[in-house]
């Protein structure tokens, strides 16, 4: 984990697909639920890499609603998101024209 942060501060606009995370194994029970409550308890969510089918990516940690489940939600990348960068506060989209058949 990189850190910690507000849910509230995490715009749903970079969320991207939803996993639903468990512990490995029986030993790691106890831990995957101390996490769920520290999350839960305290409306966090934790933000970290994560690396899957050899692709890195960022990545979200949060309690859900139903007691005791962790999600993990993949996010894009502030570069990748289509918004303009505070450095071009003037930068626009164009309006996407209608394709030719």
């Amino acid at each position: 984990m990189a850190g910690f942060v507000d849910l509230d501060t995490v715009d749903p606009m970079f969320f991207d697909k939803t996993y639903y995370a468990g512990p490995k194994g029986a030993q790691y029970g106890k831990v995957y639920a101390l996490l769920e409550r520290a999350l839960a308890e305290a409306n966090k969510a934790g933000i970290a890499t994560f690396v899957m089918r050899g692709r890195e990516y960022l990545v979200a940690l949060k309690a859900e609603e139903a007691e005791g489940l962790l999600t993990l939600h993949m996010l894009h990348w502030a570069t990748r998101s289509g918004t303009p960068t505070p450095r071009f506060p003037t930068c626009r989209r164009r309006p996407s024209r209608p394709r030719r058949r």
